[in-house]
């Protein structure tokens, strides 16, 4: 580094350099291997750019998106997201998530083909947008029949918890499903009654959502 005279030194990813007796899960093993580096790197007048990949869980806070312990972000200055975008694969961007020296800078969009990397401008993507799950064609077609079940069931009024789970069994919709469906079509949970008899019961917070045209 010194011989060269390095602004920048990219680990990729960094989780390769840690060693393999070292839990990168674990807060202070990061940290121990962090603040070295961090003196190293203001020593020699550089920065360190220090890729992550994302874990597998998707929909969390994006300063919990990287794999291993939260301190990879903590001890970063600045740290950014790229990925993806909603059910486009070839929206892509990055995302400036923390920075602790200036404001946050604008989302960049880009572009990988076979004319290789480009800048795109300015992109309207949210770091929500990255880390959204990814869906299928199969998967959004379930979500819209365990919609398309809920509204026909709960057309006449709320319904137990119980019956509805034992309904969707029956029907083939998985609890994950079901419980994506309740949130997309705006449907409550609400208590009846007190102790030992009160039972949830699943009803729409307003009229049910207009379905459209039968096709």
């Amino acid at each position: 580094m010194a011989e060269h005279r390095l602004r920048l030194v990219i680990l990729d990813p960094i989780v390769a350099y840690l060693g393999a007796k070292t839990d990168f899960y674990r807060a202070n093993e990061v940290r121990s291997i962090l603040a070295p580096l961090a003196r190293l790197a203001e020593r020699q007048g550089c920065a360190v750019l220090a890729v992550r990949h994302l874990n597998k869980s998707r929909g969390n806070r994006s300063i919990y998106a990287g794999q291993g312990s939260i301190d990879f972000t903590a001890a970063a200055r600045s740290v950014l997201l790229a990925g993806c975008g909603g059910d486009d694969a070839a929206a892509r961007a990055v995302v400036h998530i923390k920075c602790n020296l200036a404001a946050l800078g604008p989302t960049l969009a880009y572009t990988i083909d076979e004319e290789g990397f480009r800048w795109a401008g300015e992109s309207p993507l949210r770091a929500s947008d990255l880390l959204a799950p990814e869906s299928t064609v199969d998967e959004a077609s379930t979500l819209d029949e365990a919609r398309a079940f809920l509204r026909s069931l709960l057309a006449a009024g709320s319904l137990a918890t119980a019956e509805i789970y034992a309904a969707a069994t029956q029907a083939g919709i998985s609890e994950p499903t079901l419980r994506r469906a309740k949130q997309r079509e705006g449907i409550v949970a609400r208590r009846h009654g007190y102790g030992p008899g009160g039972t949830w019961r699943w009803s729409f917070a307003a009229a049910p959502p207009d379905p459209g045209p039968e096709r």
